[in-house]
């Protein structure tokens, strides 16, 4: 697994999510990033999900790809949720 250089956010998910939405996720997707290429494929079709205020998403990355160079960049520089 890749570490990411970053503390664990308290939000949008954990014991203490509910208290820092004023809207309350009914599913959680969690999108796998392996490569950039495959990241942005899911990030193409991600609007579908993110148009449900009942649905929150969040990404981790795998770090088992030996194409992940640049997963961890691109997850940051749109501003994703990541989890360990």
């Amino acid at each position: 697994m890749v570490a990411i250089d970053r503390p664990w956010l308290r939000v949008p998910i954990g014991p203490e999510a509910a208290s820092w939405s004023t809207v309350t996720a009914s599913r959680t997707v969690l999108v796998v990033a392996h490569t950039v290429t495959s990241t942005n494929r899911l990030l193409d079709v991600l609007p579908a999900l993110t148009a449900d205020t009942r649905v929150q998403v969040v990404f981790t990355t795998t770090g088992t790809s030996p194409f992940n160079d640049g997963v961890v960049d691109l997850l940051a520089g749109i501003g994703a949720r990541t989890v360990p």
